[in-house]
This record gives structure tokens, sequence and C-alpha cells, in this order.
């Protein structure tokens, strides 16, 4: 019989090739449309937080996006000859499609997160961020958010 770690190694490995495609295609998108935005409003004001905002509003769709993907090639696992081959239990295999699937998932939010911090350093590092943060904490503690 095949072991489950050889089986979940090999199905992390063909999701995380999804994953690092994913990536580099948000990073792509969104330094795309930070600089678009940067450009529509370059006239109108200064601000720092065009990437930031870019990487956090596509984000959620590359999510989605790899919600449909991981499902598909989970399907294919599934339909697949030739993951039936393997002499493994069919619900051994099913856990380890799976879980892949969710590990490959929470390694891409992970990154994703780099990024959207990445992207929002010219922001953080700005005084004033720092004086408007400590002011809605401070509102917090004391109740007087509203």
């Amino acid at each position: 019989m095949t072991s489950f770690s050889s089986i979940f190694k090999e199905l992390t490995k063909s999701k995380l090739r999804l994953v690092r495609r994913l990536a580099l295609l948000q990073i792509v998108v969104g330094v795309l449309l930070g600089f678009w935005a940067l450009l529509k409003m370059a006239f109108q004001g200064e601000s720092k937080s065009y990437m930031l905002t870019a990487f956090i509003t596509i984000t959620p769709l590359f999510d989605l996006a790899y919600l449909f993907l991981s499902s598909r090639k989970n399907e294919q696992v599934y339909a697949s000859q030739t993951w039936r081959l393997a002499p493994i239990k069919n619900s051994a295999l099913l856990f380890a499609n799976l879980g892949s699937a969710i590990i490959d998932g929470i390694f891409l939010v992970i990154l994703q997160i780099v990024m959207i911090v990445i992207a929002g350093l010219p922001v953080i590092i700005t005084n004033e961020f720092w004086q408007t943060t400590f002011k809605n904490f401070g509102s917090i503690g004391e109740g007087k958010l509203w």
C-alpha cells in the first residue's frame, strides 16, 4: 500500500503550482491596478495607499479563484483513473486531496497577508497613520468608537 503522506505530498505539490501562479498573477494585477489608480488620481491629491488599496481590493477575487480552481483540481483527482491505480484506500485519497487543498489555501492566505503588508509599508511608516491608529484604539478602550 502507498502511504498517506506520499499521496498527500504529491497532491500538495500539484496544488502548490496553482497557488504560485495565482500569487504571481495577483502581484501583477495589484501592481497594475495600483499604478493605474496612481496615474488616475495624481492630480487630485497625494496619497500613499494606492498599492495597499489595490491589493486589498483584489484579494477576495483571488481567494474565490483559488476555491474554484482547487475544486476543479479535486474533481479531476477523484475522476482520474491514474490516481485510482495507486494502492491506497479511497477514504485516504479523499482526505489527502481535501487536506492538500486546505493546506495550500492557508499558504495562499499567508502569501496574501505578506503582499498586503509589503504594499502597505508606505502607509504604515507615516506618523499620521500611527496617530490615527492609537486614537482609534483609545476610543475602543473607552467605548467611544461610535
